[in-house]
């Protein structure tokens, strides 16, 4: 009896890490076509937040950094959002730790108590930028 609820315990495990990495394929696959998609007819999502505030977010301007990254714009896409950009390398390290640990473990990795304070200054900095880039003094942090 127990063999078999620690066999359940693993299958079950198994089918929620090949959802979670199933959907995470999803929405990357999704990414690119959107990229593709506004590339090829300049038809984008506009951003909510700005098109009812006149205000500006802290995501204004992701769509034209990735599509400057994918063109190796480097610059240009520091330019678009100058929050988002210095913390892909930090996501990137983050997305393939986690996968990584799933693929070798078999298991969902466990956050670290620091990992909430570093989430919580990654907080605190956005919201800041999200203020910052509307004041006019700090125009250059406009997409």
């Amino acid at each position: 009896m127990h063999l078999f609820k620690m066999k359940l315990i693993k299958w079950h495990k198994s089918l929620h890490i090949n959802k979670s990495f199933r959907t995470g394929c999803i929405i990357a696959v999704i990414g690119i076509i959107y990229c593709i998609w506004y590339r090829l007819t300049k038809i984008g999502i506009p951003c909510v937040f700005h098109f009812i505030t006149g205000l500006y977010c802290p995501g204004c301007g992701i769509t034209r950094m990735f599509l400057a990254l994918f063109q190796f714009k480097f610059t240009q896409a520091y330019h678009s959002n100058r929050l988002v950009f210095p913390l892909l390398p930090y996501g990137f390290f983050i997305f393939i730790r986690h996968y990584g640990y799933i693929m070798i473990n078999g298991e969902i990795y466990q956050y670290k108590k620091y990992h909430k304070y570093i989430l919580t200054i990654i907080l605190i900095v956005t919201l800041a930028f999200g203020v910052l880039r509307n004041i006019p003094c700090f125009y250059y942090l406009r997409p």
